[in-house]
């Protein structure tokens, strides 16, 4: 397993020391002595001119530590409603990024910033925002940069919309060096008076139960072909994805190198616009973003997207959504929508038979 790439320059190197040269030394003491006569000079003799003392040169100074650089995120083609993702991904950005010459803050903080992007609605509850905010947030660091990794839909509706932004934070500390820590939102937003989409909370992640990998699960964060997000490493590590999710992931992987954007934490808990709980909520679904270095949203994808789907269902999936329906209609394994036009969704829901060779066979020519 390799976690998302890591956000733009290394950390800088501890600054050089500065070295104070102190002029002069003392002699021990010895005891008194006579003080030496002053030779007059003698007429005729050449006078010397004592040498003039050497300038000292300026101390070095320490280079003020360097602000990480924000990086927009902008969307690209084949993005579904992209004003909806982008009022999102604003406003996370404007949260966890701040420079030296504007204080952290804390959570109050990350509210103010978010607030000033003008992308969050009249009326939110600025408290539990600053709760959901928090992982962002820093009471201390001179500066931060937010960088999204991907923004996908957890929900799509006329009138809502979940967008899960998985963001990675460079945080610069007072002694210039950097760490990056990562976080998925789910991002929850709604279309104003004026049909704007504005930023109407963002949900906080559950409590963790406290719990340990499986054999497989570990297998899987060894997987060099398996990309996982901070949240996603720590829900295997918890022990939150079942066994039957993590064995087609795995071999979901050994066809297509893939970048998963969400297991469980950072997913809406019920199916969007439902009461009913989601499979991500059981651990028994994984969502996709990007398959063998190619974006899963980007048309110019398709001929890898339908091999992975194809593959998803021949690891076992019983569920697999994405930007294409294989089988062409509802009652199928395969399904499509514009939720699901950004990721592949691979499911196995208790009880339910894997998508059959008759199923494959069938949408061979999808």
């Amino acid at each position: 397993m390799r976690t998302a790439a890591r956000l733009l320059a290394p950390a800088l190197p501890a600054a050089a020391a500065v070295v104070l040269l102190v002029a002069g030394c003392t002699a021990p003491d010895d005891g008194p002595s006579a003080p030496a006569a002053s030779a007059a000079p003698t007429a005729g003799a050449p006078t010397s001119t004592p040498s003039p003392s050497p300038t000292p040169s300026p101390s070095p100074s320490t280079p003020s530590p360097v602000a990480p650089t924000p990086v927009r995120w902008e969307a690209g083609p084949g993005e579904v409603r992209p004003e909806v993702k982008t009022a999102a991904v604003r406003v996370v950005e404007g949260a966890g990024t701040w420079a030296p010459t504007t204080p952290a803050a804390g959570p109050a903080g990350a509210v103010e910033r978010a607030v000033a992007t003008g992308l969050v609605a009249a009326g939110t509850d600025t408290g539990r925002l600053a709760a959901a905010l928090a992982p962002l947030a820093d009471d201390v660091a001179p500066a931060a940069a937010a960088r999204v990794v991907y923004p996908q839909y957890g929900g799509l509706e006329a009138d809502a919309a979940s967008v899960m932004v998985v963001v990675e934070q460079e945080v610069l500390a007072a002694d210039g060096t950097t760490s990056t820590r990562g976080v998925t939102l789910d991002v929850r937003l709604a279309p104003g008076p004026d049909g704007a989409w504005r930023v109407t909370g963002v949900e906080p992640p559950p409590r963790r139960p406290a719990g340990e990998p499986s054999a497989l699960g570990r297998a899987v964060l060894d997987d060099p072909r398996v990309h996982l997000p901070p949240a996603a490493v720590d829900d295997v590590r918890a022990g939150l994805v079942t066994d039957e999710v993590l064995a087609v992931l795995q071999r979901l992987a050994a066809a297509h190198e893939v970048d998963v954007s969400v297991l469980r934490t950072g997913h809406p808990d019920e199916v969007f616009g439902t009461d009913r709980t989601s499979n991500h909520t059981r651990g028994r679904a994984v969502d996709v973003w990007r398959v063998d270095g190619r974006l899963v949203v980007d048309p110019a994808s398709r001929d890898v997207v339908v091999a992975a789907l194809r593959a998803a269902a021949a690891a076992g999936a019983t569920e697999v959504g994405g930007p294409v329906d294989l089988d062409g209609g509802p009652g199928g394994g395969w399904f499509s929508d514009d939720l699901h036009a950004d990721h592949l969704h691979v499911g196995v829901t208790a009880g339910e038979e894997p998508i059959g060779a008759e199923q494959l066979a069938a949408a061979a020519g999808g």
